[in-house]
Parts: structure tokens; sequence; C-alpha cells
């Protein structure tokens, strides 16, 4: 779809949203619109509101920003009450083994394969809290999905990612939680540690200069997805003219992470390629962690 058709979807959605939720969740709304190649339907919209507030107590964290993180899932589910029943009881197995409740263990809900899935998930959460205390956060509890969605043992996942968390300190990537959710990334992609991929995360670097951004932490992740999506010099260059369309306009030009992403979309299906769950599956939960981070920190991941 073309990007003009992109500022459509963003204006039908903040029409008929904007007094409800803020212009982060508006921008990922409509990106996620754009993404299926679906137009916004307010009526589609307030149905599946009303029956989500329906299956929900009042106070419950589903009602809050949880709910815009589960919306693409319900929007996708051919049986949405039979979603709404599957997400519940996934975010429940989920707290029973030690999840934290909130808006990210919902989030986290959407990948819950098996029981076992998430047990294994839980003990990876938990290694990671007490190896990388006070930078594993509850916002890598989808990543900890996604990385035991491989059937691999906790303890090779954990040293996988140690490689990729060491091999990112060697190049002077600053400490935190965006280095950690990086690491995560290759880690689920790859399934072991790849020194070639680490060389295409360096080298990817000047890509996100030629739009002008400088690298810094917030934008570890996307450098790490241009890495796996290895564009071609053609594909960048459209990327760039993507990139500088969309953050010409009032509705990214305070939001240029939003863009980024956006703009990767416009220039390659994102749903193709050997890692391609992975891949289609963090652009959408990108999207989604911004605008909750953004509501949570009040501050731009």
């Amino acid at each position: 779809m073309e990007l003009e058709t992109w500022y459509e979807t963003y204006d039908a959605v903040e029409r008929a949203l904007k007094w409800r939720v803020g212009k982060p969740q508006l921008v990922s709304l409509a990106a996620m619109y754009h993404r299926r190649g679906k137009s916004f339907d307010e009526a589609e919209w307030k149905a599946i509101r009303n029956e989500w507030n329906r299956q929900t107590k009042w106070y419950s964290f589903a009602r809050g920003q949880a709910y815009y993180l589960l919306y693409p899932a319900l929007l996708d589910a051919s049986d949405r009450m039979r979603e709404m029943e599957r997400l519940q009881s996934a975010y429940n197995q989920l707290v029973t083994v030690g999840f934290p409740r909130g808006a990210f263990t919902y989030m986290a809900a959407r990948y819950v394969e098996s029981e076992s899935h998430v047990e294994r998930a839980a003990l990876l959460y938990k290694q990671l809290k007490k190896t990388y205390r006070f930078v594993a956060t509850p916002d890598d509890i989808p990543f900890v999905l996604l990385v035991m969605k491989r059937t691999w043992g906790v303890e090779e996942a954990l040293e996988t990612i140690q490689q990729y968390v060491d091999a990112f300190q060697a190049i002077r990537l600053k400490k935190g939680n965006e280095r950690l959710w990086l690491a995560q990334l290759f880690a689920a992609a790859e399934g072991n540690f790849s020194n070639e991929r680490v060389e295409r995360f360096i080298e990817e670097q000047r890509t996100l200069e030629r739009v002008g951004e400088r690298f810094e932490a917030k934008q570890y992740p996307f450098v790490g997805m241009l890495a796996l999506v290895e564009l071609t010099e053609k594909e960048k260059d459209e990327w760039v003219e993507h990139y500088e369309r969309l953050t010409s306009r009032e509705q990214l030009r305070s939001l240029r992470s939003f863009a980024l992403w956006i703009a990767l979309e416009q220039t390659v299906d994102v749903t193709k390629g050997e890692v391609e769950w992975m891949i289609s599956t963090i652009v959408e939960m990108m999207h989604e962690a911004q605008s909750a981070a953004i509501a949570t920190y009040a501050a731009i991941f």
C-alpha cells in the first residue's frame, strides 16, 4: 500500500479515537491496519471493545494499555470470543508461573503456545532477572516468550543471549534494556550465536545515519532488524525516501522512531524470509511496545 493510504488510515483512526488515546497509540493502530491492508472500521472497533469489556472486570489491566496491545490478535481472529478466552487463559497461565501482572504480560499472552512453553519462558525470565539485575524488566517478557518458541533449553537460550550481550559490549553498545532486547531478538531469530550477524549490525549503523538519525540506545532494536532483513542498496534508497516522506508531515514529525519501522514496512515485505515469523512479529511488537513505553514511562522508547 502507498504512503498516502497510510495517511488516510491514520486520519480515520484519529477522527474516531483521538480523544481516547494518545498520538503514539494512534500511529501504532494506523500502522497495524496498514500492515494488514485493511481500512479502519469504527463500528468493528466498538464491537470488539464492547465485547472485551463485557468479558473483563472494570479494574483489570486488560481494559487499559493492554487492550491496545491485544487488539491486533482480536482483529485477526476468525472467532473473536474464543480468542478473547484464549488470551485471558494465556495471561492467567503467565501470572500463575510468576510473571508480573501488567500490560507487557498481556502482550506476551499473544505468543503463548503451551503450558511447557510458559514454564520454560518463566525460567528464562527468572535467569535474566538474576543475571541482568536492574536491566531485565517487564518489557522483556514478550521477547522471552518469542525466544522460547524455539525448542531449546533454558540454559542454551541464556548462553546464546549472553554471547550476544558480550559481543555488543565489545563494540561498546550501552548497557541497558535496549541492548538486552537486541540480544534476545538475535537469539530468537538465529537460534544460536552468529558473529556474522553482529558484523552486519555494525554495518547497518551507517544505514541509520543516512536519514540523519543518531545511533543511540533507543535505535538498537531497529538497527538489529535491518541486520536481519538485509536490504539491498536499492531498497535502502527506497527506505530513505519513504522515511523522509513520512517525517515531512505532522503525523510522524515528532515520532521518528515509529517512522523508521513504517518506512521499512513500505520498502520490503517483512513477512517473507527464513526468519519470517520473528520479523513480522517483532515489527508489530515494536510499534506496540513503543506505544506502551510512552504511555507507561512518558518517554519514547
